[in-house]
């Protein structure tokens, strides 16, 4: 599961387990965009504060029930962006602690730069270029979503690179006597771990 994660925005993609396939979820402050889709949540911009941190938490959580995924990866946090920090710090603790804590789910924190990198080739390639990247790189149109199409873009590129580090992982623990710089260079990310209760990494 990769979750791009916002206080206004937030889209979420599951990769199903024995297919390709994959279930879409996002959060939309455009009433008339989330009646289009069954996988959507109205955020009216009057809820705010508490109870919007309550709505968006209650949702995942709902998510997470449903779809039961083994690992979840998330969009780390972006310091140099200007906003509201400390929202979004809360939003992403709460977030956080659900899924490793409650859930038990190893948890996964990419940076911007790492997921940029991984879908277009350059960590600094603006936001608006995902969109047409994943396209080009794995066919998938996310245009039909309109106003949440970046984000929920960014949610399937997060959950295809945690696919991939897992493949990878997958692949190093069968292959003996693999070194691991062979393994660190195909993505440089996978020398880190998963963030779990044990790793007390919170």
């Amino acid at each position: 599961m990769g979750i791009d994660l916002s206080l206004n925005s937030t889209a979420i993609t599951c990769k199903e387990t024995h297919d390709s396939n994959f279930v879409v979820y996002f959060f939309t402050q455009t009433k008339s965009l989330a009646s289009k889709f069954d996988n959507s949540f109205y955020l009216p911009k009057n809820l705010v504060n508490l109870s919007r941190l309550d709505f968006v938490y209650s949702k995942i959580k709902e998510i997470l029930i449903k779809e039961e995924p083994e690992y979840v990866a998330i969009e780390d946090y972006s310091y140099g962006s200007i906003g509201q920090h400390f929202s979004i710090g809360e939003l992403g603790g709460i977030i956080k602690l659900l899924i490793v804590k409650e859930f038990e789910i190893p948890l996964r924190l990419y940076k911007p730069t790492q997921i940029k990198q991984f879908v277009t080739g350059k960590g600094n390639s603006p936001k608006s270029i995902m969109l047409t990247a994943i396209y080009k790189k794995y066919k998938v149109d996310f245009s039909k979503y309109e106003t949440a199409a970046d984000d929920v873009a960014d949610s399937y590129g997060i959950m295809r690179m945690l696919s991939t580090e897992l493949k990878l992982r997958e692949e190093v623990t069968k292959a003996k006597g693999v070194e691991k710089s062979l393994f660190t260079s195909e993505l440089g990310y996978c020398n880190q771990n998963f963030i779990t209760l044990r790793s007390n990494k919170l």
